[in-house]
């Protein structure tokens, strides 16, 4: 538990920084840097969520925010995979 309470505190602190980076381009990129945020909540929900999915026991899956940025092929090749956490670090 100390162990996932840290990964989430690392994985938290950086997508911190993603987004504090990101708001300096807001006011020339208002549209790309709202797509780019929105994409990286997603990211960061699914790592979390594959992560906690990898170490449960349960055999439901964890809720995660929406797919929809991702693709639909983009969610079929993850849902077919081994290990979603390292793919969805690599995205």
């Amino acid at each position: 538990a100390t162990l996932l309470r840290q990964s989430r505190g690392e994985w938290f602190n950086a997508y911190s920084s993603l987004i504090a980076f990101s708001t300096s381009a807001k006011k020339t990129q208002p549209k790309n840097v709202s797509i780019f945020q929105r994409r990286l909540a997603t990211l960061m929900s699914h790592v979390f969520c594959a992560a906690l999915n990898t170490v449960s026991q349960m055999d439901e899956d964890f809720n995660v925010l929406n797919l929809v940025s991702m693709g639909e092929g983009g969610v079929e090749y993850l849902s077919s995979k081994e290990d979603k956490v390292e793919l969805l670090i690599l995205w």
